[in-house]
């Protein structure tokens, strides 16, 4: 198992910002309107967590996008075995860590809790979606379905497999996807890529009604709400944080 250091969790931290906090989020019924360029590949976005893994030399440290050592979730150490069989001792795969479930899509808080057990660790499986740098260099391509295509063709294992793609020719055939993955299937949404800069990230919006329980304040006023839902026994269950949008009136 390779050490974590600092500089892989100030990079998976990085990553987390400079990338996937950087694609531009729709809704689905928004799809024809906001999608542009051509030759498009939809990958099944999953509910998990963001998984950073550095390998040299077959070994792998395995980094959440908070900086927490993940590596000793037993599929980790399949990124790095996978990469050596294929001649390749160093690289950097970003994947998603997931819990697999019957009848249902997994669940970013299984994950969270299979942390907190070693014997349900061993059913975490991560799904590889990018391959930021190969044999010790960045990984240059000109479309993303070359960086898929490279990803199945090194991980075939059922604990280490590359996110589901598709390719679409048509801003209406992005449309199929999405609602054979999102409405029919269930599914938390898609990431679409095109030879366009843009990367979207298409995932439905829900609303609720919910009661404010606690809030913090900083130099310019609100900062934080604390919501929850009331069941009907009374209790209140929390269930996030909002943190923009506010104006002074408010």
């Amino acid at each position: 198992m390779l050490k974590v250091t600092e500089e892989m969790k100030n990079a998976a931290k990085d990553y987390k910002r400079r990338v996937s906090g950087s694609f531009c989020l729709i809704e689905p019924k928004n799809i024809r309107f906001r999608l542009m360029g051509r030759k498009f590949c939809a990958t099944r976005k999953i509910d998990g967590i963001m998984a950073y893994a550095v390998v040299k030399n077959g070994e792998t440290a395995l980094v959440g996008s908070a900086g927490r050592d993940l590596s000793a979730v037993p599929c980790a150490k399949k990124i790095g075995e996978a990469l050596l069989a294929k001649g390749i001792g160093d690289a950097v795969v970003v994947g998603e860590l997931y819990m697999p479930k019957t009848g249902d899509r997994p669940r970013c808080y299984d994950v969270l809790s299979a942390l907190s057990d070693d014997k349900a660790m061993t059913g975490l499986r991560i799904a590889p979606f990018d391959l930021v740098e190969l044999g010790g260099k960045p990984l240059k391509s000109s479309h993303y379905s070359e960086v898929h295509a490279k990803l199945c063709e090194v991980f075939t294992d059922e604990a280490v497999r590359p996110v589901e793609m598709e390719c679409a020719d048509s801003v209406s055939g992005v449309e199929k996807v999405c609602s054979r993955w999102v409405d029919d299937e269930g599914a938390e949404g898609l990431v679409v890529h095109s030879d366009s800069d843009t990367v979207w990230k298409v995932k439905p919006r829900h609303t609720i009604d919910a009661a404010v329980v606690g809030y913090t304040t900083g130099d310019q006023g609100l900062r934080d709400l604390l919501v929850a839902v009331r069941q009907e026994c009374g209790k209140y269950q929390v269930f996030g944080v909002c943190a923009n949008g506010f104006e002074d009136s408010q």
